[in-house]
């Protein structure tokens, strides 16, 4: 069994480089909205509670 990794495109380190940055960039926007949620989460908490 081989395995199938040749038939992938290879992406060039800019493109690399660009997924490393969206990444990073998700993950810091999902931990920042976690730590200070938005008026708008804080608006929708309070219709689930009503």
């Amino acid at each position: 069994m081989t395995l199938a990794t040749h038939a992938l495109p290879i992406p060039t380190p800019a493109e690399r480089g660009a997924a490393d940055k969206a990444w990073v960039a998700g993950a810091l926007f999902l931990l920042t909205r976690q730590a200070r949620p938005s008026a708008a989460d804080r608006r929708l908490e309070i219709n689930v509670q009503e």
